[in-house]
């Protein structure tokens, strides 16, 4: 070639092969026990020590990216909380080192499903715009996140997309989703003794209209039990301070009924506490704050 005959253009060579021999060796000898330590530092630094990661394995991932594979993330102190992952990568924007606005993705892996999760934002408005893009991922790590009082195990798949933007004056959300084979239990919440629970499929409908976000969760026919729950919400950049309004129905099925007992005194009891509509459902008001929402009486409307 031409260009190599000139000083410039050996130069110019001679520096790429450098700056390739220099990552391939970077990557080779990459320090990933000491970076590990240092994601365990900063994150016991950020929490103030109430959450803690851990990882068998951690990786550069393209450019600004690392990869974690057998990830568990703990939550300490006395109400303790363990989230186990298959992989967990980060990626940081390339432009987020040179302004106040931040970008950057976090992708997901947990048996044969995926989550991915776009950010940015965090400029002078405080505002943060996301997509997350779920493909049938699996719902049973999200019991790690419950408290050791209520965890009870999770079954089935979450699959679907759902976009917005959180901060500034009013939040927006807007998607949809669907939750195939979702199975609850069995286990033992607050004392109480719930069996394997069969919801079938739940379709996911989530809306902004007006500064209003509607919530829509319904489930098909045949299942142990019958959900569905409509709520609308105004989002605060606190969400737990989010006002909620809405109305959750529920129907076992009677062969649930008949095969077990405990369900049968639960629904027993919950009939006395609520009230059904004029097809049997249990009709579940639902008021007050995301955070600390209020139970109320009487038969609402969908």
């Amino acid at each position: 070639m031409r260009f190599l005959r000139t000083a410039w253009g050996r130069r110019l060579l001679l520096g790429l092969i450098s700056a390739l021999a220099f990552s391939l060796s970077f990557r080779w000898t990459f320090p990933g026990d000491a970076l590990l330590q240092r994601v365990q530092h900063e994150m016991r630094k950020q929490t103030r020590g109430l959450w803690q990661v851990n990882a068998e394995d951690i990786t550069l991932s393209g450019l600004l990216g690392l990869r974690l594979e057998k990830v568990k993330i703990s939550r300490m102190g006395r109400d303790k909380r363990d989230v186990a992952l298959d992989a967990l990568e980060l990626h940081v924007g390339p432009f987020t080192f040179l302004g106040r606005s931040k970008s950057g993705q976090i992708h997901v892996e947990q048996g044969d499903g995926s989550m991915d999760v776009h950010a940015r934002g965090g400029g002078p408005t405080g505002e943060w715009t996301f997509e997350t893009d779920m493909d049938e991922m699996p719902l049973a790590w999200l019991s790690g996140l419950m408290p050791e009082s209520s965890k009870i195990p999770l079954g089935g798949t979450l699959t679907g997309e759902i976009q917005g933007h959180l901060g500034g004056a009013q939040g927006e959300i807007t998607g949809k989703a669907k939750i195939a084979a979702l199975q609850v239990g069995p286990g033992i919440v607050t004392g109480l003794t719930v069996p394997p629970l069969g919801f079938g499929q739940l379709d996911l409908t989530v809306a902004t209209s007006g500064g209003e976000t509607t919530f829509n969760i319904g489930s098909a026919e045949g299942a142990d039990v019958a959900l569905s729950l409509d709520a609308s919400s105004r989002l605060q950049n606190d969400w737990k301070r989010s006002s909620l309004r809405g109305c959750m129905q529920v129907l076992p099925s009677e062969a649930t009924l008949q095969k077990n007992e405990t369900m049968r005194s639960a629904w027993e009891i919950a009939s006395i506490r609520f009230r059904k509509d004029d097809k049997g459902r249990l009709s579940i008001p639902l008021q007050g704050m995301v955070g600390a929402p209020n139970i109320g009486v009487g038969v609402c409307s969908r």
